[in-house]
């Protein structure tokens, strides 16, 4: 009896440790399924709160910068995002919002360049986020780092006849291969693929007198209007022109001899008396406009009435001094009082006034070391500026700007060095019915679009220098520049435009706008969003 009450009680024991067991069994099982369900949920709650935050992102970039030169909503403003129905699935509580700044740099908004969050989130406890970064670039022309303009109705023996390239005599780099929407920019753009051609062939020709073919030493791009180095020839110097040749213009402006001398006669009325000059300055700012003539750029008082006069523009001397001689000036005058400040003349026509020989030209050629001594800022960069020349320019080497250079005339470097050049330089010289200005004498017929007369003049092009200097294509530089031409107010066309939709890389008549880069998802807040507080914080 007492051998059985002991086996009873072994087998109750043995009961008792297989229910704890099961027991044990059993809450892990129903903590595990709690963790894969709510596993399962958090990730359901990271994926659609990921998808609230790229359709945030689509809808920034349609509301915002595709087609736009500027953002249509406030900057530095959180921006809430209406989602479908659809959308939402099952999170009643899912919502998106859109947030993007100017990018700073060295305590100043940089024109045309913003960055972008996009929001996602799913309201529980704690919510869910996530994030997507970009950073919006406006894309502006002119497209390369040396255009030469060129009407677009030319004919090809017009456009040929109009462009002449002096290549540079050593292994000087002209760089355009910077990517604007998915594109490779071309080192140069001329207005015609026989000017393209012509112009391989004077950079592989050089000094000698050996008659060459371009199709031996370049090849086209596919689907596009550009002509590229072919690699496999030793000693191509047209690899130097990295990006290659492109046989078209992009931007109307240089397409458009009547829109440019529209905005170029804008500008020159827009600016202060502290931006003009009758000669090429020694020295520069930073971030400035400069506008270079032989005429003076506003009406003005020859009667002493108080009243403007409107007959127009007037010479000045180098000085800054009105040359008047009582209330007529004859050509003489002006001829007498320009050439005693010792200005170069060319294409040699014999005018006679009092006794002396003078030669009469149709445009001022403007003479500088290039060395215009910017200086950077204080983050160390040098800021963008604009440079206009109404006449010729001949620098003794690559010019130490940053940014828009347009001559109207022809752009000769003499020598070589180690400079660099960072933006674009256009060469765009006008003619029109009553050019040059004053029957003959100096600048460029910049009011020809009053009389429908415009036409581009004959582009010269000689950079003969070389040296280890180079023209290196930048859109920042560019953005900066095109900043500062908005800021005048000046603007051409019906409607009237600024430079920032001018320059804009177009699509048909509509502005493409901006392109996206730096694009990147996070889980974690981007630094943009510090100090900006989402609704459910």
């Amino acid at each position: 009896m007492n051998g059985k009450a002991r086996q009873d009680g072994v087998a109750l024991v043995v009961t008792l440790v297989f229910l704890i067991v099961a027991l044990v069994l059993g809450l892990s099982s129903y903590q595990s399924t709690r963790l894969e369900e709510s596993m399962s949920g958090n990730y359901r709650a990271a994926k659609s709160a990921g998808m609230a935050a790229e359709y945030a992102a689509a809808e920034a970039w349609a509301g915002e910068f595709r087609d736009k030169v500027a953002p249509v909503r406030a900057a530095d403003t959180l921006h809430a995002v209406t989602l479908d129905a659809s959308d939402s699935g099952d999170y009643s509580h899912l919502s998106a919002y859109y947030f993007f700044t100017p990018l700073v740099s060295g305590g100043e908004d940089k024109f045309g360049r913003y960055q972008v969050a996009a929001i996602g989130e799913v309201t529980q406890d704690p919510p869910v986020y996530r994030y997507i970064e970009f950073l919006a670039v406006l894309a502006l022309g002119p497209g390369a780092p040396l255009v030469a303009a060129s009407a677009e109705d030319e004919t090809a023996e017009e456009c040929l006849a109009k462009f002449s390239f002096d290549p540079p005599s050593s292994n000087m780099e002209i760089v355009g291969e910077e990517e604007v929407f998915g594109n490779i920019k071309a080192a140069m753009q001329v207005g015609c693929p026989e000017a393209s051609e012509a112009l391989i062939e004077s950079i592989i020709q050089g000094n000698s007198n050996t008659s060459v073919d371009h199709e031996d030493y370049s090849d086209p791009v596919d689907g596009q209007d550009i002509l590229v180095c072919d690699a496999g020839v030793n000693n191509n110097r047209f690899c130097n022109y990295q990006g290659g040749v492109q046989s078209s213009i992009d931007m109307e402006i240089f397409k458009s001899p009547s829109l440019m001398a529209e905005y170029i006669d804008s500008l020159r009325n827009s600016l202060g008396e502290g931006n003009v000059y009758n000669d090429l300055p020694g020295s520069l700012e930073e971030g400035e406009v400069t506008f270079v003539t032989p005429t003076d750029l506003r009406s003005f008082d020859s009667d002493g009435d108080g009243v403007d006069d409107d007959e127009g523009y007037f010479w000045v001397d180098y000085s800054g001094s009105v040359i008047l001689d009582g209330s007529e000036v004859n050509d003489g005058d002006r001829l007498q009082r320009i050439d005693d400040f010792g200005v170069e003349y060319s294409e040699s026509e014999n005018y006679e006034y009092d006794g002396s020989t003078y030669t009469k030209v149709s445009r001022v050629t403007y003479s500088h070391s290039g060395n215009f001594g910017v200086d950077p800022g204080d983050d160390g960069e040098t800021k963008g500026g604009v440079l206009i020349i109404d006449g010729n320019v001949e620098f003794a080497g690559v010019p130490s700007f940053d940014g828009l250079i347009i001559v109207l005339g022809d752009y000769q470097v003499t020598g070589g060095g180690g400079g660099e050049f960072n933006g674009s330089i256009v060469s765009s010289p006008l003619l029109g019915d009553n050019s040059p200005q004053f029957d003959g004498l100096f600048g460029n017929s910049i009011d020809c679009y009053l009389s429908n007369s415009c036409q581009f003049d004959k582009k010269v092009v000689a950079i003969g220098g070389g040296g280890s200097s180079s023209y290196n294509y930048d859109l920042e530089k560019l953005l900066d520049a095109v900043n500062l031409l908005d800021a005048t107010g000046a603007c051409a066309g019906d409607p009237c435009e600024k430079a920032s939709s001018l320059l804009a890389y177009g699509n048909g008549e509509e502005p493409l706008g901006y392109y996206a880069t730096d694009y990147r998802q996070s889980f974690s807040r981007p630094t943009i969003l510090d100090g900006v507080t989402l609704p459910n914080d």
